[in-house]
């Protein structure tokens, strides 16, 4: 953490998140009784060789009180609490690959959304002023080691009113695979009302190699590494997504003839 531009830093959490996978930090739009205020999503399948989760991983919450009179990074008191498996949230345990968040505007509450691959586990929302996540996307693909999430805000109000979009990205491992081994994207879904009533979207392809095939965004298998995932800032039913590589080098989808690295 760092108040001063990036010149000193301070560090937290090393300790309770002490060999996890930090896959997303996210600061929040507002202060808590004035501390600055973010959220952590970590990942840990397993790590005590048990099948399963083992409950090391999951989502942090920060608060940070920064001492303003300091010239350098220095905080007067740090809060690190974990909500993901602690009583009183509604947040399953579990390991969480990313944050997004609708920072809503005067008329409309922020609502943070968490991804966790996690059989049964999916997509939960926490919605402004309130202390329990909810549910809104539970039933993606039991092949899941990946999620990653883009949110759009909500704005206007009354019939002016559009909710904020969510998208979701799916990668596991894909069954059947043309690519001989690793993980893919293999579902995404799209919500227009804050979450809720997801519908699955058609997975993009490209006509590549010689004879053509019908190849999807990771011809290397290299999915929970390489997949990135992005909203227009201008459009939310505009969005990007990023795959690990070109799959061939001549006769591809958008006439690439030589690599350089």
């Amino acid at each position: 953490f760092s108040s001063d531009g990036g010149k000193t830093w301070q560090s937290f959490g090393q300790t309770e998140m002490a060999g996890l996978r930090v896959a997303k930090v996210l600061a929040m739009t507002e202060l808590s009784s004035g501390k600055h205020v973010f959220f952590v999503a970590t990942y840990d399948v397993d790590k005590d060789g048990t099948p399963g989760p083992d409950d090391k991983g999951g989502v942090f919450r920060f608060e940070v009180d920064i001492d303003t009179s300091s010239a350098t990074t220095a905080i007067d008191s740090a809060n690190l609490s974990k909500v993901s498996g602690a009583a009183g949230f509604s947040l399953p345990a579990g390991s969480y690959t990313d944050l997004a968040l609708d920072p809503g505007d005067a008329d409309n509450p922020w609502r943070l959304y968490a991804a966790s691959p996690e059989s049964g586990v999916g997509v939960y929302r926490l919605d402004e002023g309130a202390t329990n996540w909810a549910a809104v996307k539970t039933d993606l693909s039991g092949q899941a080691t990946n999620v990653k999430l883009a949110a759009s805000q909500t704005t206007g109000t009354g019939a002016a009113k559009v909710d904020g979009r969510l998208y979701i990205a799916v990668v596991g491992r894909p069954n059947p695979d043309p690519d001989g081994g690793g993980t893919a994207l293999i579902e995404l879904f799209k919500s227009t009302s804050l979450g809720t009533g997801a519908v699955s979207m058609t997975l993009p392809t490209s006509q590549d190699g010689s004879p053509t095939q019908t190849r999807g965004l990771h011809p290397g298998g290299q999915g929970d590494k390489n997949t990135s995932l992005a909203i227009d800032p201008t459009n939310p039913d505009i969005i990007y997504l990023g795959g690990d590589r070109q799959p061939d080098l001549t006769n591809n989808a958008v006439d690439l003839d030589d690599w350089a690295g």
